[in-house]
């Protein structure tokens, strides 16, 4: 089964969330791509798909989806932090429009720490994920 047959056959979003999320699968697979106009384009739609709401969401699923290629996990934990550099608050100093919303970044946060809690090498406490 493919990345994206992978993605939906286990997410439960809507349509269009899903296209995205198998749109970001193809270009994460794209900037692997050893064809360097390949690589060139993959990185240009990643700034597109960037200012969508939900692509920090999507990077997060798929930084530990145990389906996943492993090249394309760590891919998108390393996009992952990027995007939290540049969007997550203004006053960054790395600090890119749009910021996150507040929506996305309290559905991040209640994932991340549901998700890394449950990991056995997670650096993440409760602690960390409960306090405001």
């Amino acid at each position: 089964m493919s990345a994206a047959g992978d993605a939906r056959a286990g997410s439960a979003v809507g349509p269009v969330q899903q296209g995205l999320k198998e749109a970001l699968i193809e270009t994460l697979t794209a900037i692997l791509s050893p064809v360097q106009e390949v690589r060139a384009a993959a990185e240009e739609q990643i700034k597109v798909l960037e200012v969508t709401e939900e692509f920090g969401v999507h990077l997060a699923e798929l930084t530990v989806d145990p389906q996943g290629a492993l090249a394309i996990r760590q891919l998108a934990s390393v996009i992952l932090k990027q995007y939290v550099e540049t969007h997550w608050c203004a006053h960054s100093e790395k600090f890119r429009p749009p910021e996150t919303t507040d929506q996305i970044l309290k559905k991040l946060q209640n994932w991340m720490c549901s998700n890394c809690l449950n990991c056995k090498t997670s650096r993440i406490g409760k602690r960390d994920c409960f306090r405001d």
